[in-house]
Formats: structure tokens, C-alpha cells, sequence
């Protein structure tokens, strides 16, 4: 049954992949310049620099999207000094959450940066359905986001964090749905 499900999951992510090629001639651009939000604009200007090589394509990325890959996620905070009226002392802030990735054969951690960056961009861009992984863990609909991954021993530590604290809370909030229902069990 995990066999059919990952053929499945490889067959989706070759049709996605092909069909972003097809509309869009082999590049991001989709809607008109004063159709787009600043977050689409963002993600098309980045798309056009840095997701156009074959190895960055969605179907490189099956791998992290099997289950059991991404084992575990938690908040990431900051630390922050209260300033102003009535505001005192330090206090921690969400930014984000922190994803546990198994390490994966010929997946380096700067690869898998790019890769990850490029496909939060193209579903910015609309080119992966919403309704495609709805509990995606990297990437906000209609925003964007910074990733950042660092090799943590054997694994990955993909860092995901938000422009303010109700980007963070959806970026957690969505790592921990993702975890539950796909994680390892």
C-alpha cells in the first residue's frame, strides 16, 4: 500500500511539474504586473532567478513529501526587549517552527534550501493547487516565507518562519498538521 501511495504521490507531483512547464511556457509568469499581491510579485522575481534549473523541478522534492520523512515539528522563537509605556523586561516570540526532516541520499542542506524556497514560490504563484497537500508545511497561502535549512547530525532542521506573529502561528500550526498526518509513526 506504501508502494501505491508513493507512485501516486511521484505520478501528481510529474503532472504538476509538467503542467506549470506547459502554461507557463517554461516561466513564472502568470498574472498581469497589477493583478499581483506583493507576496506573488516576490515569489515570481525569485521564481525567475533561481527555480528555473531541472534539479530544483517539483519532482526532485518526492522524497521529502513521503510519509515519515518530516518526523517532528516545534516553535521557533526570538527573543525580544519590551520598549515603550507600560512594556518592560524580555519576552520570546513565535517566528516560525522548525521541521525535522530525515536525511535524504544526495540531498544536501543547500539544495534542499533552494528547492524548498522554490516550490513555496510556485505555490504562491499558483502553479501547485491549494487543494494539493493542503497541510503543506512550507509555504503560506498567499504569503511569503524564508526558509532555512541547516544540517542538524543526521537530519535536517528546515526553519520556516513568518513576517509577523500570525504568519509564525499558521507556519506552526500547519507544521504540527503535516507531522500528525505524516509523520513518523
Amino acid at each position: 500500500m506504501k508502494h501505491a501511495s508513493r507512485n501516486a504521490l511521484r505520478r501528481n507531483l510529474m503532472r504538476l511539474g509538467v503542467a506549470a512547464i506547459v502554461t507557463t511556457g517554461g516561466s513564472c509568469s502568470s498574472a498581469p504586473l497589477a493583478n499581483r499581491s506583493p507576496a506573488e510579485e516576490a515569489a515570481k522575481t525569485f521564481a525567475e532567478d533561481r527555480c528555473e534549473a531541472p534539479d530544483v523541478q517539483e519532482t526532485a522534492l518526492v522524497p521529502i513529501f513521503e510519509n515519515g520523512v518530516v518526523e517532528a515539528s516545534q516553535p521557533i522563537y526570538t527573543a525580544v526587549t519590551g520598549m515603550g509605556a507600560g512594556a518592560g523586561g524580555n519576552y520570546s516570540q513565535l517566528i516560525g517552527a522548525s521541521l525535522k526532516v530525515t536525511a535524504i541520499r544526495g540531498f544536501t542542506a543547500e539544495w534542499l534550501d533552494r528547492a524548498l524556497e522554490c516550490h513555496s514560490a510556485r505555490r504562491v504563484l499558483g502553479k501547485i493547487p491549494e487543494s494539493w497537500l493542503p497541510d503543506d508545511p512550507f509555504w503560506l497561502p498567499g504569503k511569503t516565507v524564508d526558509i532555512e535549512v541547516a544540517v542538524d547530525r543526521a537530519e535536517f532542521a528546515v526553519n520556516v518562519r513568518g513576517k509577523n506573529v500570525n504568519d509564525a502561528e499558521a507556519i506552526l500550526s500547519r507544521a504540527n498538521h503535516y507531522v500528525e498526518a505524516h509523520g513518523r509513526r
